[in-house]
């Protein structure tokens, strides 16, 4: 017998030893530190229910599973519910029979349930992700930095040192904040999330450091990378990018002195004044990360306070109207009124000022900002479509994985 629901309490261990055993294979030490990671980063998440595990019991045996994280993801700023995936694994002596699309079915219909509007992952195969709705995306982009031969001298007044977590953590939590207000793809972390991240993740304390001015600090740095030879994380206070830039100059040295001759930096935020350095920069891009839309109209409407806000501060304040969103996930449509943005589910409205048609993946590229909303308009479109759907930078940061 097949059953494909959450986890009761007393088959957490179980559902935990279930994906222990998908990636440890035949490897009994593999499969014990694989059951290990697991088991911290489920029972140490703050978050964490046991429902969040979606299995698929076969007479009785936790067969295959899918973990469900609870997160907030920012959208052009916006803190909205997050379903992360992680932990995804199906025994392999249940393999080939379909257990974990059935799992990831069930998984998909329980955030909707929950209202996570959206759900990420990170995988090296998509097909048997997409198959249940979630969509590639490749707007992550990073630096290829070649470091330049000479470097200049760090601005005075600014000290480097690393990070002491118990009296800096509250301080580099503010820093990030501040610093993430507007962008997408970064994931809001409260205080819980802070300090309980490092409990699976097992940060280096070394691989840590801030930035002082006055004796204020002002500007934090996270490398990664096996060799700490990427910048994970970077952020300043307003008004103090001077420290991030002599935070990156000490990185560049550092690495310059151990004979690295280029390194990574996981942010093109300050891509034009490294290449003001003399460095040569090439851009990539992780092809690795996917989203799905669970619920495109609930999404909306969490934005739409926002929505309003941007257009009352743009030329196009005062302007009214109807846009019409036509998906493969479902119509809406955006009503702009004096009282501000409306959210309407269903039909498109046959009155609109503009319609946009996009697939799923299109929509998930408007939504995070990375695409011109006019791409997709039939006719002509109103320019307060670029104040309601406004290109923005995209960031992820490896600390906040699941």
């Amino acid at each position: 017998m097949l059953e494909v629901r959450g986890a009761r309490s007393d088959e957490v261990d179980a559902a935990i030893e279930c994906a222990g055993r998908a990636f440890g294979r035949d490897d009994p030490e593999r499969v014990r530190g694989m059951t290990d990671f697991f088991s911290r980063i489920h029972k140490h998440d703050p978050y964490f229910r046991p429902e969040n595990s979606r299995i698929a019991v076969v007479d009785g045996v936790v067969a295959s599973v899918v973990q469900v994280f609870d997160r907030e993801i920012l959208v052009q700023g916006v803190p909205v519910p997050l379903g992360g995936i992680g932990s995804v694994g199906t025994d392999p002596a249940y393999q080939r029979q379909g257990l974990s699309n059935k799992v990831l079915e069930d998984a998909a219909q329980y955030m909707t349930r929950r209202g996570l509007v959206l759900s990420s992952l990170g995988t090296g195969i998509h097909d048997h992700y997409g198959k249940v709705g979630w969509q590639r995306f490749e707007h992550h982009a990073y630096l290829e930095v070649g470091v330049p031969a000479a470097l200049p001298e760090a601005p005075e007044g600014v000290t480097i040192r690393q990070t002491e977590w118990a009296s800096d953590g509250d301080v580099v939590a503010r820093i990030h904040e501040q610093f993430s207000r507007g962008v997408s793809g970064a994931i809001h972390r409260p205080k819980e999330l802070w300090e309980a991240a490092p409990r699976w993740r097992g940060i280096d304390p070394s691989r840590r450091h801030v930035a002082e001015v006055g004796g204020n600090v002002v500007a934090y740095r996270q490398d990664g990378g096996h060799d700490g030879d990427r910048i994970d994380e970077i952020g300043h206070a307003e008004g103090h990018v001077g420290a991030a830039h002599a935070l990156i100059l000490g990185f560049l040295a550092a690495k310059a002195r151990g004979g690295a001759t280029s390194v990574r930096i996981d942010t093109t935020t300050f891509g034009p004044w490294v290449e003001g350095l003399g460095a040569e920069i090439t851009t990539g891009h992780y092809g690795g990360w996917m989203y799905r839309i669970n619920d495109l109209a609930l999404l909306m409407e969490l934005l739409s306070p926002a929505m309003s806000c941007r257009l009352a501060a743009s030329d196009d304040a005062g302007w009214a109207g109807c846009i019409s969103l036509q998906t493969e996930i479902g119509d809406v449509s955006v009503a702009v009124e004096r009282s501000g943005v409306t959210i309407r589910r269903g039909e498109p409205d046959r009155q609109s000022d503009a319609r946009l048609v996009l697939t799923h993946k299109q929509a998930i590229e408007l939504i995070l900002g990375q695409v011109a909303p006019a791409t997709f308009a039939e006719g002509s479109a109103p320019s307060a479509l670029d104040a309601l759907f406004p290109k923005t930078e995209y960031r992820w940061h490896s600390y906040d994985g699941f």
